[in-house]
């Protein structure tokens, strides 16, 4: 009787402890679209929210389609960020002169980029679409 209560009280504090376990996770802080004098310019901010270090490699990967009912076209993965410390964050910037794909919808009045990143200790991939339109570009400048 005394051990199996020793036992089923191990078990409650260990399944607690493993309840109260902190996972690392990545999120999409921000994904912009830039147009500068010559060029256009993605920018994709990540973090990591939690109190946890995530190990690497967190993966990130941008994409971008003419509209609604196109298929998303892979621009760019990225695949070399190691970790990401608790609170951290870190920029990639992609610019139109490195894909024909968005050389052509640069050239548009807009159009759709998404990026998706993952990293293995996260519970889910992060995900963000953000439309880019030059008319609203226009405005906020």
């Amino acid at each position: 009787m005394k051990k199996s209560c020793i036992q089923i009280f191990s078990v409650l504090i260990l399944s607690t402890l493993c309840s109260l376990a902190v996972t690392a996770e990545v999120n999409i802080e921000e994904l912009l679209v830039r147009r500068g004098s010559a060029s256009l310019n993605i920018r994709l901010t990540i973090n990591n929210p939690s109190k946890v270090r995530q190990l690497g490699p967190v993966v990130a990967q941008l994409y971008a389609r003419a509209n609604s009912s196109e298929q998303w076209v892979l621009l760019r993965t990225w695949d070399n960020i190691s970790t990401l410390g608790p609170g951290h964050r870190t920029s990639r910037d992609f610019f139109e002169e490195n894909s024909f794909f968005l050389e052509k919808l640069a050239d548009e009045d807009q159009f759709e980029v998404r990026a998706v990143v993952t990293g293995p200790e996260a519970t889910k991939a992060a995900e963000k679409v953000s439309p880019y339109r030059t008319w609203f570009e226009d405005m906020t400048q």
